[in-house]
């Protein structure tokens, strides 16, 4: 019952766990047995076995013979929860590939760094004259200016507020549907509500995109409006939320760590609160040239990069050297489609604060919450 409990209420802690009781052994997964997962569910505790479970999944060059592919029930899961029809959250069809090039072409634009700097100065000046700042609302806003921009153009309207509380909601309310499934009928009626929202936001921005914008693009490229809609839920749900994450944490420890440069905050905030904390993968052949057994692969990032290998791995340290870390996935086609966008959105942003970090101290620290994202909550800063 203690683990059923802790893997509902503290999953990352019961993962953690799981993978330092095998890191100095030569098991490479584990069996997970609890109520209401299959038999066929096991850990991955070894980094090795992770990199090549993510790397060796669906190619649209080679569709058959590759071992491993999203969890396909999870999946499905994920998305009869979500609503939508989504290729981004399969990795396993042409489609997939289509709308991912897409994104990787379209993003590869915004590489100018005064883009961010002024999404930046602008939300910040709504924030800054508070006696008490949330640095969560301060990234949640920026990430969310980010990407609604970049997706429906520059210089269109956005009720940035709106946008952000709707969706941060609906990935939350998805996710507790998602893990506790007893209470579905009783979050339905929120999560319905909330779908609605997003939806009439998204019509509204679509009507309005500039000519440029990646909605734009998608239907010039034949996807219909629901198809759109689907799509770019899950982009916004992937891309607002997890760099959020990044730059929320980050500007705690900046403080923390004055003598620490923007990129090493980054890089151990990766590594030690990374914002997807959980993958999985359908082990589904047996051509890995590792004897596995056929199932659902769980892959823990947040404890994996909390290796034991690594010097000190539980503890934060900006200063360490650069280690092997799984935050934005791993391999050509399972890393993260706005990798790019997103080391680019963070480094502004961070770079952009230390000028200004002296002037802040810190008043309460946050707390990690973990539902579909990884995320700090509940911490303030102020102006000394």
């Amino acid at each position: 019952m203690k683990k059923i409990i802790q893997s509902i209420f503290k999953p990352q802690e019961f993962m953690l766990q799981l993978c330092k009781k095998n890191w100095n052994g030569d098991r490479k997964f584990v069996q997970l047995a609890l109520f209401g997962l299959q038999s066929n569910t096991y850990v991955v505790t070894d980094i090795g076995l992770a990199k090549q479970m993510l790397s060796e999944v669906y190619q649209p060059k080679k569709p058959s013979g590759c071992p491993f592919k999203r969890a396909t029930e999870m999946s499905k899961e994920v998305l009869r929860v979500l609503g939508t029809q989504s290729t981004l959250m399969t990795n396993d069809t042409r489609s997939h590939n289509e709308v991912r090039l897409l994104i990787l072409k379209h993003f590869s634009e915004y590489q100018d760094s005064n883009f961010y700097e002024k999404i930046f100065n602008e939300v910040f000046d709504m924030e800054i004259n508070r006696e008490n700042i949330s640095p969560s609302a301060i990234s949640l806003k920026y990430t969310a200016r980010v990407i609604l921009n970049i997706v429906f153009g520059e210089n269109i309207v956005i009720d940035i507020e709106r946008a952000s509380t709707c969706i941060e909601k609906i990935s939350e309310i998805g996710f507790m549907m998602n893990r506790l499934r007893f209470l579905k009928p009783i979050l339905k009626y929120g999560y319905n509500k909330q779908s609605k929202e997003i939806k009439s936001l998204l019509t509204e921005l679509i009507d309005q995109a500039e000519s440029d914008s990646f909605a734009v693009k998608m239907q010039a490229a034949g996807y219909n409006k629901e198809h759109i809609f689907s799509e770019l839920i899950t982009l916004f749900a992937a891309g607002h939320e997890t760099s959020s994450s990044v730059i929320t944490n980050a500007i705690f420890e900046m403080i923390q760590h004055p003598k620490a440069s923007p990129n090493q905050i980054k890089q151990e905030v990766l590594r030690y609160y990374p914002p997807t904390w959980i993958l999985s993968r359908e082990h589904i052949s047996g051509s890995s040239g590792v004897d596995l057994p056929h199932g659902t692969y769980l892959i823990p990032v947040y404890a994996l990069n909390r290796n034991t290998s690594v010097l000190n791995g539980e503890m934060f340290d900006p200063y360490r050297e650069k280690s092997d870390i799984l935050s934005f996935g791993y391999g050509k086609y399972s890393s993260c489609s706005g990798a790019s966008l997103a080391h680019k959105e963070i480094d502004v942003f961070l770079n952009e604060f230390n000028k200004i970090k002296e002037k802040f101290s810190i008043s309460t620290l946050p707390k990690q919450k973990f539902s579909t994202v990884a995320k700090p909550v509940g911490g303030l800063i102020k102006k000394i």
